[in-house]
Formats: structure tokens, C-alpha cells, sequence
């Protein structure tokens, strides 16, 4: 797989608007702390109801693992979402799925590279 340097470079412009990012797991939120995003819920053992009383903005982005579980849990929380009038954004999810990864912690990967070629 080539890295698509330039989705990855996309994807972090996006850091600075008022997005709440829900991610799976405590990993996933620590990378995109790390990459500059600042409104990152985990959904680790949580409920949409307890995820949803975190939630500051109108805007959301679901990001889960591109996997079964990852998708069906995206399914989850999607639909509760909704329910609630919540704009969940579908756009970056698909710019993080073109980088080739299957897990969203995987993007330390991109990180690392665009340390190395900074060097």
C-alpha cells in the first residue's frame, strides 16, 4: 500500500473545526489528540446516552475501526444520533478510509511518516 500523503495532510486541516470526533476506543482518541483534534469523545463501554451528554457540538463524526465490529458500532450509535438531530458528517470518515487503514489508531502510522520526511 502507497500512503496517500496528501488525504492525510486533508484530514488534519479538519482538525480546527467544531467537530466532535466519537472513536472506539482510548488509543484511537490518544492519536487524534496527538494529530491536534481537540473535541474527541472515546466510546469505550459507554452508552449513546452517556456518549451523547459529552457532546458540545451540532456536528459529528463517527470514526470507527473500518471492521465488523467497528462497522456495526458505528451503525449503533449512528442511528441514536439521528434521533437527535445531530449532523453526523460522512465525508471524513471516507477521507480516513482512502488512507488504507483498518484501524484508526493505524494513523500514527501517517503520523510518523510525515515526521520523517519533515526531518
Amino acid at each position: 500500500m502507497k500512503p496517500n500523503l496528501e488525504n492525510f495532510k486533508r484530514f488534519l486541516k479538519l482538525s480546527s473545526l467544531n467537530i466532535t470526533f466519537i472513536v472506539e476506543g482510548k488509543k484511537d482518541k490518544k492519536v487524534l489528540n496527538s494529530l491536534g483534534f481537540k473535541n474527541v469523545i472515546s466510546i469505550s463501554n459507554q452508552s449513546p446516552r452517556k456518549v451523547k451528554n459529552k457532546i458540545k457540538t451540532k456536528e459529528i463524526v463517527i470514526l470507527t475501526d473500518f471492521d465488523k465490529e467497528g462497522e456495526n458500532l458505528r451503525k449503533k450509535f449512528e442511528t441514536y444520533f439521528h434521533s437527535y438531530n445531530f449532523k453526523v458528517n460522512y465525508f471524513i470518515p471516507k477521507i480516513v478510509r482512502s488512507l488504507g487503514i483498518k484501524k484508526i489508531e493505524e494513523l500514527n502510522f501517517y503520523k510518523r511518516l510525515t515526521e520523517y520526511k519533515a526531518e
